[in-house]
């Protein structure tokens, strides 16, 4: 009798036990519902907060800074150019990867002195609208050539590339060479160069991966991450704000992503740049004694690719930028003056 009562009472505890938690882990499961449903509910509420913020203050600063140049329409989505100056040839500014008109404030006015100089702006730099993908060298060439033609600034034309645009000229140049005087390419990127420098860190592309999605719900206007890689040395205050006002838009990083891809592209390619003949060209390269990180290897290799691009012309000169960084045309603008002067002078169109 005492073992059945035992016996019973330790099923009744068993079956207690049981039931407890049961109970409990329904408990436990409908608290961690509420917990998740909170979390989503703010997750939800601080992307749409941010998407709404980062609207409206991009809306915000096209206002307070709206282009100065031409809204022009190419294949549906408006490009910004901006000219001064009159006469011919016209001086044609082609900004480095991510850059904008902006890039050339300490050169373009001087030489709208003397010609025509306009800068503009590739798809989603600057004032341009973003066109949704990625755009190789001979697609910016061809979109170019429509905006100039749109906005009707008629050859010929002076080119000035810097880095990455160094390639975009020459390959504007193959495509379209009667329209052409001459080239001046400022630290240019070599179309091989992809094989003998190294490859930059994994992370940078991790970086353009993340950063358009965290600009579009405001995290880096927020944080103010965007405007810590504005270089403000040769801008004007007012001048600061309006880069600020650009480079904190969503379409700047979307854009600045589908750039660097393609400029790995441009730069991986297994034939040898295109030769230019006889066109007047000027190859302006950075004092690699300045290179980050001054290492001896790569500074040389870096040179060696510059001075290949020199040869790519009989009638070419080679400028080495004493104390010049990647930017000659903002430590050294004088330097890229002169040389777009005297290709005027020695050059002139008839």
């Amino acid at each position: 009798m005492i073992r059945e009562i035992m016996t019973k009472t330790h099923t009744n505890t068993r079956n207690t036990h049981s039931v407890q938690q049961k109970g409990m882990k329904k408990m436990f499961r409908q608290r961690w519902f509420r917990v998740a449903m909170v979390v989503s509910t703010l997750f939800m509420g601080l992307l749409v907060t941010g998407t709404i913020y980062q609207s409206n203050a991009t809306a915000h600063d096209m206002t307070l800074y709206p282009s100065p140049g031409e809204l022009i329409e190419v294949d549906g989505s408006d490009m910004h150019i901006y000219c001064i100056g009159e006469g011919s040839p016209t001086v044609l500014f082609e900004a480095g990867l991510g850059g904008n008109y902006m890039d050339w404030v300490l050169v373009q006015p001087t030489i709208a002195e003397q010609t025509g100089a306009c800068a503009y702006d590739r798809s989603g730099m600057g004032y341009s609208d973003y066109v949704g993908e990625s755009l190789d060298t001979l697609a910016t060439a061809e979109r170019l050539h429509q905006l100039l033609n749109e906005a009707q600034i008629e050859a010929p034309y002076i080119l000035v590339g810097h880095s990455i645009g160094g390639i975009h000229v020459r390959s504007f140049f193959e495509l379209y060479p009667e329209d052409i005087l001459g080239i001046v390419l400022i630290d240019s990127s070599h179309e091989n160069q992809g094989q003998y420098l190294p490859e930059p860190p994994a992370i940078i592309d991790t970086i353009y991966t993340v950063a358009p999605m965290l600009a579009q719900i405001g995290v880096l206007r927020g944080l103010g991450i965007a405007n810590q890689n504005i270089v403000t040395d040769h801008l004007t205050s007012e001048q600061v704000v309006q880069v600020s006002a650009m480079v904190n838009r969503t379409a700047f990083w979307q854009a600045l992503k589908a750039e660097n891809q393609m400029a790995n592209v441009d730069t991986n390619q297994q034939i040898a740049p295109s030769s230019m003949a006889n066109l007047p060209l000027i190859v302006i390269s950075q004092d690699v004694a300045t290179m980050e990180g001054n290492e001896p290897e790569m500074a040389n290799l870096w040179l060696e690719l510059q001075g290949e691009l020199a040869t790519l012309s009989k009638e070419s000169t080679h400028i080495i930028a004493k104390n010049s960084g990647h930017y000659v045309h903002y430590d050294q603008p004088k330097i890229v003056i002169d040389s777009i002067l005297n290709m005027l002078s020695t050059h002139p169109y008839k």
